[in-house]
């Protein structure tokens, strides 16, 4: 049982990790392109 709530919990961290680099590098992008054009 505590095993498993513990994994669960470190999957929704990675999941939530992976989402905001995703956005944050999204945003740079989306930065460095308006500052290009």
């Amino acid at each position: 049982m505590y095993t498993s709530s513990t994994s669960m919990l470190m999957g929704y961290w990675l999941i939530i990790n992976h989402v905001t680099v995703t956005v944050f590098m999204s945003v740079l992008v989306f930065l460095l392109l308006l500052t290009y054009f």
